[in-house]
C-alpha cells in the first residue's frame, strides 16, 4: 500500500527539507549578502516562536 501521487516524487533522497533549500538558495546569493540574509531569516523565524514561548510561560 503506498500513499496515492507518492510516485510523482520520484527517489526519497531527492527530497530535501525547507532548511537546506533555504541555505541551498541563500549560497546561490552572491557572497556580499549572504550574512545579511540568513540575519533577516534568522530573526523573522525567531520573532514569532519567542513570542509563543513568552506567551505561554508568563
Amino acid at each position: 500500500q503506498t500513499i496515492p501521487g507518492i510516485d510523482g516524487f520520484g527517489d526519497s533522497t531527492s527530497i530535501r527539507g525547507l532548511p537546506r533549500m533555504v541555505l541551498e538558495s541563500v549560497n546561490r546569493c552572491d557572497v556580499d549578502i549572504r550574512k545579511e540574509l540568513l540575519s533577516s531569516i534568522l530573526v523573522k523565524t525567531l520573532i514569532p516562536v519567542l513570542h509563543c514561548y513568552f506567551s505561554l510561560h508568563t
